[in-house]
């Protein structure tokens, strides 16, 4: 067995803004890489270099009846 390392964000600003499609089975679960809200977030106080805030979209998580909510951050899950 290996050893998973969780990494989690601290959330600075929040917005909602459009209206994703979402993702989920046939079962109505969210696929694997999670399904869209219209929540973004802006995590650790992260900005780009012109000084503007990097907001990032929220995916809810839902396996079962208790959703997890992540951010895609270089490509990986980040939980929130």
């Amino acid at each position: 067995m290996t050893a998973t390392t969780i990494k989690r964000a601290t959330v600075t600003l929040t917005r909602i803004y459009g209206d994703p499609r979402p993702r989920l089975d046939a079962l109505g679960y969210t696929v694997q890489g999670g399904s869209p809200t219209r929540r973004q977030v802006q995590i650790d106080g992260e900005v780009t270099k012109s000084g503007k805030p990097v907001w990032r979209r929220v995916y809810c998580l839902q396996f079962s009846n208790a959703p997890s909510f992540v951010v895609k951050v270089n490509g990986q899950s980040v939980f929130i």
